[in-house]
């Protein structure tokens, strides 16, 4: 970390307090600069405090916008607009395109999670309320950095990259490598890396092997036997049981997420969540035993509303029109094999499991099927920006990334499409004879091999 590093900004996370706070002690250590910590409600700042976090930071601030503008008056439309406007000119992209990350005021962008609960924010709101929002959000952010002389900033939102970008402040958020318990800091909102493709290149001239994938990393494989024990009805009933209690206690002491999403729709989702599951590994699924020798392209399903696909990639989010292009597009003999996510399940809308199984070269994978084994076996995966694409892309497999900012997108068996008119060409070059395996192999092997000498272990 350089020495001229004085005044930092600290977005703080709830589900890791105390890596961050050790981050702040090491700065602070290192550079001997002011830590200035940001907080996202009250109740948070508490929790905060009584945990012991207050010593490590300068100071602390409550930062809840653009949601506190769901309980503020509004300016007028005219003020509200050209300030909008303003601030969309500074830091280069729309208020909507930003609200895509956003499980509230981006609920209708979600155009595969109309299941996900409904909250206050997402119904009672207006455009207004946006709008306000955000201005009120990056007037906030651009006092702080006056204030507070800040000239780095540390942080996991779109927003904060991109007001941080809009000022020339270097800009770091912590992500996870998607290998082992892997991660490394990323350079903006799209957890970007320029280590990565640098490493990978002077591998590449040193001529070295590098490492081969072997297995999903770590918190994959926690996630998929915790959900799968998570889905049984004795397991709903209780989880259904645990969050009532819950949501009492938060509307008896007055607690915001006692004011967020309608419990009814809660109570809904995790039952549409235990019904699915059941569907989704019944017989009409099919198993990777099933497929045998039956050459497949896989697509995985993203969870909506999620950052990683909203956030992450703006550009394209339309998993739909994903799986109609590509079965579109397929050559003959050559079917595609479609697995939920654990935790998109419950979330899609009605009858859509049924209308993705109209199409003739299509079929559903069993929802428990290990991800990690299906892409070991197809012959080829089909992503936005999931796990699935990394690991394919770390094999030396074809993929095809509609999503423009994966980590892995600069190698060469890996196909951005930009342009659907160009999608059946990259689907039969990445099943035909002339796809060199082995070279493919070779470049993942070393990305792998970049990928871990560029992130850290957090143990």
């Amino acid at each position: 970390m350089s020495s001229q590093v004085t005044s930092v900004a600290l977005q703080l996370r709830s589900d890791m307090p105390t890596l961050l706070r050790d981050v702040a002690l090491e700065l602070k250590q290192r550079c001997g600069c002011a830590v200035h910590a940001y907080i996202g409600s009250e109740e948070q700042l508490r929790y905060f405090q009584s945990a012991g976090q207050r010593e490590a930071y300068d100071s602390i601030h409550v930062q809840d916008y653009p949601l506190r503008a769901v309980d503020e008056s509004l300016p007028a439309e005219g003020e509200l607009v050209a300030r909008a406007r303003e601030f969309e000119a500074k830091i280069g992209c729309t208020y909507n395109r930003l609200a895509l990350g956003n499980r509230h005021f981006g609920r209708g962008f979600a155009l595969l999670g109309p299941g996900h609960p409904r909250s206050r924010y997402s119904e009672r709101t207006r455009y207004a309320h946006l709008l306000h929002g955000y201005n009120q959000l990056f007037d906030f952010w651009e006092a702080q950095f006056a204030a507070h002389k800040i000239d780095l900033v540390i942080g996991a939102s779109a927003e904060l990259a991109c007001i941080a970008r809009a000022h020339q402040l270097p800009y770091r958020g912590l992500f996870g490598s998607r290998h082992r318990n892997l991660h490394y800091w990323g350079v903006d909102e799209y957890c970007g890396s320029a280590d990565v493709e640098r490493r990978y290149h002077e591998l590449s001239g040193e001529g070295a092997p590098g490492e081969a994938m072997q297995e999903p990393y770590d918190l994959a494989k926690k996630n998929h036997a915790r959900m799968a024990a998570a889905v049984s009805l004795r397991s709903t009933l209780k989880t259904m049981m645990l969050h009532t209690l819950r949501v009492v206690k938060w509307r008896i002491t007055g607690h915001r997420k006692g004011r967020g999403y309608y419990y009814r729709d809660e109570m809904a989702l995790m039952l549409r969540r235990w019904r699915d599951w059941r569907w989704l590994n019944g017989p009409a699924m099919k198993s990777l035993a099933d497929l045998g020798d039956t050459p497949f392209i896989l697509f995985p399903l993203q969870t909506e509303p999620e950052t990683s696909i909203h956030q992450g990639s703006p550009e394209y989010f339309y998993q739909h029109a994903a799986i109609a292009a590509l079965a579109r597009d397929l050559p003959a003999g050559y079917v595609l094999a479609v697995k939920e996510s654990p935790y998109g399940i419950g979330r899609r809308p009605a009858g859509f499991y049924a209308h993705v199984a109209a199409l003739k070269n299509v079929l559903w994978l069993k929802v428990d099927e290990r991800g990690f084994d299906v892409v070991r076996q197809a012959r080829a995966v089909a992503t936005i920006v999931g796990t699935a694409g990394f690991e394919a892309a770390a094999m030396g497999k074809p993929v095809i990334s509609f999503g423009r900012h994966n980590v892995y997108g600069f190698l060469p068996h890996v196909h951005l499409v930009e342009d659907e008119a160009g999608l059946q060409d990259a689907l039969a070059e990445a099943f035909s004879g002339e796809f060199d395996q082995a070279a493919a192999e070779l470049s993942g092997r070393r990305f792998l091999s970049a990928v871990i000498e560029t992130s850290f272990d957090l143990g």
